[in-house]
């Protein structure tokens, strides 16, 4: 009996299961996926820092991103935050297409979650 690696190909040949999330006000959603499925990773999309919006609600935004991001990492997924303009679709769905494309290209499984 072999043990898969963590390097190691998953039965069908995947290597990692990864989690794209746009995030919103939101940290239910955002977790609640993980507490049946399993995943390695994860990208957390939402507005950088600087985005020149009103920092109150960039604050507010940031608030979230620091919870999922905890909680994600108590389940033991590494967890990386990409800045997007949030509010500009043709930029999310820019960055969302690259991440699942350079993702796939590498033989991981990806995964949306357009809920949060």
């Amino acid at each position: 009996m072999s043990m898969t690696t963590k390097n190691d190909p998953l039965p069908g040949g995947l290597r990692d299961v990864v989690h794209i999330i746009p995030l919103g006000h939101e940290i239910d959603r955002a977790v609640a996926p993980f507490t049946k499925n399993k995943a390695d990773r994860a990208y957390i999309l939402a507005v950088p820092p600087d985005a020149g919006l009103d920092p109150r609600m960039v604050r507010k935004q940031h608030y979230f991103v620091g919870r999922v991001t905890e909680q994600l990492q108590d389940l033991g997924i590494a967890v990386t935050f990409v800045p997007v303009a949030m509010f500009d679709i043709l930029d999310v769905l820019k960055v969302v297409s690259y991440l699942i494309r350079t993702e796939k290209e590498a033989g991981n499984a990806v995964y949306v979650n357009m809920s949060s």
